[in-house]
């Protein structure tokens, strides 16, 4: 990996937001997230804020088979191993990234798919609205004086390949047309490492970080049977939720959120137009942090896992697993057959797996989308 992973994030980010509060703007039109307790505003929870020549732009090392694993990733577990997902297994949608698997409202994936396409409108929506032109000097002057970021956004290219992942991300950042849905992923990559997993719960007190760090390392034994991988999974919800249920934990919950907001206002906000309003944009981000905490309580404390990861750049597109954004007037069948490769991952495949009963249940959640190459 680069000098930053997925798994940690940036320890010292230029803040590019200037703001004194969280809210909701226009920016984000008809989509009205659930922001938590009726009698925790947003406002009150952040009242502080304020080499050889390339062809296509292809990496030139030897591609490695499957997907790369990331290091002391909090989803690399035994149970959240990536599943082989053949075309047919899940019905194919067209225009939409989220594929239900049934029509059942007792089924559990029903409520993560729409939470799901709740959070990543809010993202694209903040993108679209906020980052859309290109700045090349701002760019070069992110690669020279911020390491720690640009590392951060190689990493959401060619990950461990830096020589191909700054060639690539440049590419990217000086399209107008593919720089918003880089910022996607931006955001994304922070919330699917940094608040959907465990780490946001491993520090809440010595007893919950102990048990989580059992739980992990038993999952990561070989030759689990289904009811010992589910007792596990039941262990690590139960001490999740009592969390979750302690009287300490809305303090608690509070700092996370101010801490992870911080967080994403210093990765985004160097990727603003110059025209944009910093302070609404700040606050835009707070609606985001919220509801991407809303879904990490409901996915942590349920019995059930969850596998997620990002298909490889440049790697070829899977009708089965992904959806074009840009190359919407191709069928997906079409682009598979035809080996189009992909420019950019924007949001990971997510899997649910139950392990409860004498079959193991797998349904996919969200397909990724990505952009193609021509």
């Amino acid at each position: 990996m680069g000098a930053l992973s997925l798994g940690s994030p940036p320890s010292k980010l230029s803040d590019g937001l200037f703001g004194n509060s969280f809210g909701q703007s226009s920016a984000f039109g008809h989509i009205q997230p659930n922001s938590g307790p009726p009698n925790a505003t947003a406002e009150q929870m952040f009242p502080e804020l304020s080499l050889p020549r390339r062809r296509l732009n292809l990496p030139t090392q030897k591609p490695i088979r499957g997907r790369a694993d990331i290091p002391n990733s909090p989803w690399e577990t035994e149970s959240s191993r990536a599943y082989n997902t053949e075309p047919g297994d899940t019905p194919m949608a067209a225009s939409k990234a989220l594929v239900l698997s049934s029509v059942n409202g007792e089924d559990p994936s029903i409520f993560y798919q729409e939470h799901f396409a709740e959070l990543y409108q809010l993202i694209e929506g903040w993108a679209m609205a906020y980052c859309t032109r290109p700045k090349i000097s701002n760019d070069q002057a992110i690669a020279r004086t911020n390491q720690s970021l640009w590392a951060f956004m190689m990493e959401c290219t060619y990950p461990g390949q830096r020589q191909g992942a700054h060639s690539h991300l440049m590419l990217l950042l000086n399209d107008a047309k593919s720089r918003p849905w880089f910022v996607v992923r931006m955001g994304v990559a922070y919330v699917v490492e940094e608040m959907l997993s465990l780490k946001s719960y491993k520090n809440f007190n010595p007893q919950v970080t102990a048990e989580l760090a059992a739980v992990k390392a038993q999952l990561q034994e070989r030759g689990l049977a289904n009811d010992a991988r589910q007792a596990l999974t039941d262990r690590r919800a139960k001490a999740i939720q009592s969390a979750v249920s302690s009287p300490h934990w809305e303090k608690y919950r509070s700092e996370q959120l101010f801490s992870h907001s911080k967080e994403l206002r210093a990765i985004l906000g160097p990727m603003l137009n110059d025209s944009a309003d910093r302070s609404t944009a700040g606050k835009d981000l707070g609606v985001i942090a919220l509801k991407a905490w809303e879904i990490s309580e409901h996915m942590n404390t349920a019995q059930v896992t969850f596998q997620v990861y990002f298909p490889e750049t440049a790697g070829k597109f899977n009708a089965a697993t992904m959806i074009s954004r840009d190359n919407t007037d191709t069928s997906p069948m079409n682009l598979q057959i035809s080996q189009t490769r992909v420019k950019l991952v924007i949001t990971p495949v997510i899997t649910m797996r139950d392990d409860r009963g004498t079959t193991i249940k797998a349904k996919n959640l969200h397909f990724s989308t990505v952009l193609t190459m021509a």
